[in-house]
């Protein structure tokens, strides 16, 4: 379980707000049960955000068009725009997985972000935000395995 939380939890941590996946009225945190796509992302080590912000790296969304996909564009440079499809595939495979596959709309370019290196030296080190670049083997099974999971969780929260 904690390999599962530092999938997102690393630097840079995924900042996750979603869109159309979880009813208004299961949107009150008085409520004791997580609906299951929040608490995929808390396992992953995400932060869940309530409302778009600046600091929000990604959108989890059921649909591209919504108000938080368009303020996110609008608003936040380099944000993500993802169907579930990624985050599940980040669940299942335990690590950060490409966002492109999943990305609603035109890609936006990754943020940098200087970081200091741990060694002695003026130079800074480069980070590209986004994702990881796993190899994949190319196996079919497993996105119709993350798309049936999908569509079960679509069925479940309505």
């Amino acid at each position: 379980q904690s390999m599962r939380r530092e999938t997102l939890l690393r630097s840079p941590r995924v900042k996750v707000v979603f869109s159309g996946l979880i009813p208004i009225s299961k949107q009150n945190k008085q409520f004791q049960i997580r609906p299951q796509v929040v608490r995929y992302a808390e396992e992953l080590g995400a932060e869940v955000l309530p409302k778009i912000s600046h600091e929000t790296t990604h959108v989890v969304a059921a649909r591209d068009g919504s108000e938080k996909t368009k303020q996110a564009r609008k608003e936040v440079p380099g944000c993500y725009i993802v169907h579930t499809s990624w985050l599940m595939e980040c669940f299942w495979s335990i690590t950060r997985r490409d966002v492109r596959p999943h990305h609603m709309g035109p890609v936006p370019e990754q943020r940098a972000v200087s970081i200091k290196k741990n060694v002695p030296s003026k130079d800074n080190a480069v980070l590209l935000l986004g994702n990881d670049e796993e190899e994949s083997d190319g196996s079919e099974s497993e996105d119709d395995f993350a798309a049936d999971l999908e569509k079960e969780m679509m069925t479940k929260e309505r």
